[in-house]
């Protein structure tokens, strides 16, 4: 189990062991998930799975099965020091990205949504329910070694701190696309757009001035 004490590398290779054995069985429910939508002519299928791992991690995996599209998102629900976190993989190529959103992630979230919850747990499942698509780009290093992560969601954008020698992303807080400023708006435009070969100078000046932000 996470708990508060633990390193980053230990915390790394408990949620990758985690995340394995989940999707082990994941791709078993898939397919009989799918035989059976088979045999009752579904088109459509959503449901919320609730996990806990050998190693009692409380894990969440969310399933919709859609004609045209699959998607679903794995994370596992802790605490540390300031409150209730979050831990998920994201794909960065042929490699796996650990992100953890901390507690001041989702109290921005419940702010800047103007959402009428009060419990951090439900935020933490709204935020998660409500965002499976996400799209992402890290800055170049800067002179004081920080290196930024963002993150475009359905409803805004979220930033945090990048460790590319870990390639882990410790996410800091969520700003909707209503409080945009310029430079935000193009960075979110930027991870949005098809095109993601275009002139790296437009994440460098979109991001110069978040280091110290947060």
């Amino acid at each position: 189990m996470l708990v508060p004490s633990m390193t980053w590398e230990e915390i790394i290779a408990e949620v990758n062991s985690d995340y394995i054995a989940l999707l082990k069985l994941m791709n078993y429910k898939i397919k009989n998930i799918g035989f059976r939508m088979q045999r009752f002519g579904e088109v459509r299928f959503s449901e919320t799975f609730h996990m806990k791992t050998e190693k009692m991690n409380d894990w969440t995996v969310i399933l919709n099965i859609s004609p045209f599209t699959s998607e679903f998102c794995f994370y596992l629900k802790s605490y540390d020091r300031h409150g209730i976190v979050a831990y998920k993989i994201s794909q960065e190529g042929d490699a796996f990205m650990l992100v953890k959103f901390n507690s001041h992630f989702f109290k921005r979230y419940r702010e800047r949504m103007n959402l009428d919850i009060v419990k951090p747990e439900q935020v933490l499942k709204h935020f998660f329910k409500n965002n499976m698509d996400e799209k992402h780009a890290t800055s170049d290093e800067y002179s004081n070694g920080a290196q930024l992560a963002f993150f475009s969601y359905q409803a805004g954008m979220g930033v945090g701190r990048y460790d590319s020698e870990k390639n882990v992303v410790h996410m800091k807080t969520f700003i909707t696309k209503e409080l945009f400023n310029a430079q935000q708006k193009r960075m979110f435009e930027f991870m949005e757009s098809e095109n993601r070969n275009e002139d790296v100078l437009e994440v460098s000046l979109a991001t110069q001035n978040f280091t110290n932000k947060f």
